[in-house]
């Protein structure tokens, strides 16, 4: 299943964020990240799984010189969005995932469990 979404769709999220959370001065550091996100995201055969693998590597690989927990979970709430779910999960949940991954603590398999535990019909 092709993702619609492109690098040029994440750096939209981040500036997004940047905007919305008053973060001035804050840019990509490594567009590698991205993309090779976006590659391994495309490789997953279901919605749910491209939006984990997503979160993950952008919580993991610090695209971004501030928000890149957050940026991880716009991006992975975005692809579930374009397909008609989202996310509806506790923030301290949310907030403990993204720190896990961040932390290299938690796994891509517990990424996948979480988003599919968690992933509703919008």
């Amino acid at each position: 299943m092709e993702l619609k979404l492109s690098s040029k769709d994440v750096e939209a999220v981040f500036e997004e964020l940047c905007v919305t959370m008053e973060m001035k001065g804050q840019t990509i550091l490594n567009q590698g990240v991205i993309e090779i996100a976006i590659f391994k995201a495309n490789k997953e055969k279901d919605i749910f799984s491209q939006a984990a693998v997503a979160m993950y590597e952008i919580a993991q690989g610090h695209a971004f010189s501030d928000g890149n927990k957050r940026a991880a979970y716009l991006v992975a709430s975005y692809i579930l969005w374009e397909k008609g779910y989202k996310i509806k999960a506790n923030p301290n949940s949310t907030i403990k995932l993204l720190l896990r991954i961040a932390q290299k603590k938690a796994n891509l398999r517990e990424v996948k469990e979480w988003i599919k535990k968690h992933a509703i019909k919008a």
